[in-house]
């Protein structure tokens, strides 16, 4: 299991900002930003309670890999920092 490709946090924005699985249910965040990263699982928008294996800090340079995110779900998060700026906001489905 594994992500397909790691989401990288920036300074500018989470890229990708859609990710979807379709051979794991895990997924990777890289933050390669120069200052610690909180991201958190957008409740109300997410479908499912096993969303919240999105919710983590990411040291600069640190890489992370979920916990196991429920089966056809889609997982939104957001920086917590940054809450309202889409640019910092994405989903991981999984499939």
């Amino acid at each position: 299991y594994g992500a397909d490709i790691p989401v990288r946090l920036t300074a500018a924005a989470v890229k990708p900002s859609t990710l979807h699985l379709f051979n794991g249910l895990q997924a990777t965040f890289v933050n390669e930003d120069s200052a610690v990263r909180n991201l958190v699982v957008d409740t109300a928008r997410s479908d499912q309670a096993g969303c919240a294996a999105l919710t983590m800090a990411l040291q600069p340079g640190e890489r992370k890999t979920t916990d196991v995110l429920p089966r056809f779900a889609a997982c939104y998060f957001r920086d917590a920092q940054r809450p309202t700026e889409t640019a910092f906001q994405g989903v991981v489905v999984t499939h």
